[in-house]
């Protein structure tokens, strides 16, 4: 489902003292099928921008297209039903959602809420647990009593019983260790490729970035700043240095290594295993 920003503005709370320019004329294309990665540093208009996507919140000016839904400043609280049910949003912390008595009630809560029938709902729970790595025996526990890891996976999927066409992921993964955080982003990625939905994680991770995205957009200050394939956006690394993002660990040694060797046809490189292939490679050729 593709997604487009025309000439979207955003302002909190208007015609107050605490009156803020969030979003500021953006102009964006999120490919249909792609797996967005949004970054840009703390205040950057990251989270507010994707809160427009499922109407959340609606443009100031402009307006938000999503599939067949158009999104202005005006409230069409029956598209917005049509629309949510199309986009499922995953907030940081999501197990804070959590409410019901137990977890098959929290997985068919959604589905039912949006019209499908409780023996579809409860199907789509038994079919969607093991997708986030969980026995289905946990159906009858309260969600409230599992781990913590337990209790995110069951948030997770909650939103993905809805059959969403679009996943909005917000730091997902938020607060959970290094390996916590890619065990979790490796599943919704697993996902996102099996279900070929459109999807879009807003991260501070920049080698999160650098590992899952097909297409990326730098926000800063509230616009789009730079946008594009992964290998467009970080060949521009001085313009992402300059606002306060670090570089990935691979973008920075190849960036290093073009300048010791004076190289301009130095490859697009993502992982240590493709980098140290090539320089094993560039070696070779040397000797």
């Amino acid at each position: 489902m593709q997604i487009q920003f025309s000439g979207v503005d955003h302002l909190y709370m208007p015609k107050t003292p605490f009156q803020h320019l969030a979003l500021s004329q953006v102009n964006l294309e999120i490919p249909s099928g792609s797996f967005t990665v949004i970054v840009g540093p703390t205040g950057s208009g990251k989270s507010t921008l994707v809160q427009h996507v499922n109407g959340l919140l609606h443009p100031t000016e402009g307006e938000v297209q999503v599939g067949e839904h158009r999104l202005t400043s005006k409230k069409d609280k029956r598209s917005l039903r049509i629309l949510r049910e199309a986009t499922g949003f995953l907030f940081q912390y999501p197990e804070h959602q959590l409410f019901e008595e137990t977890v098959e009630k929290e997985l068919i809560f959604g589905p039912m809420n949006f019209g499908v029938s409780k023996e579809e709902a409860e199907s789509r729970a038994k079919e969607v647990l093991p997708q986030v790595g969980l026995p289905t025996d946990l159906l009858t526990h309260s969600p409230l009593n599992l781990s913590g890891g337990q209790m995110r996976r069951v948030a997770i999927a909650s939103i993905l019983a809805q059959h969403p066409k679009v996943l909005i992921l917000d730091e997902p993964a938020a607060g959970l260790d290094p390996e916590g955080r890619q065990r979790i982003l490796d599943m919704l990625y697993t996902y996102h490729m099996k279900h070929k939905l459109t999807s879009i994680l807003v991260t501070h991770h920049m080698e999160d970035a650098l590992r899952f995205a097909d297409y990326m957009v730098v926000m800063n200050k509230g616009s789009v700043y730079l946008s594009g394939k992964p290998e467009e956006v970080f060949g521009q690394a001085s313009a992402i240095e300059s606002i306060g993002l670090e570089l990935p660990e691979t973008i920075r040694f190849m960036q290093q290594f073009k300048l010791a060797t004076n190289q301009q046809d130095v490859p697009f490189l993502k992982t240590r295993g493709e980098v140290v292939d090539y320089i094993a490679q560039d070696r070779g050729r040397v000797e």
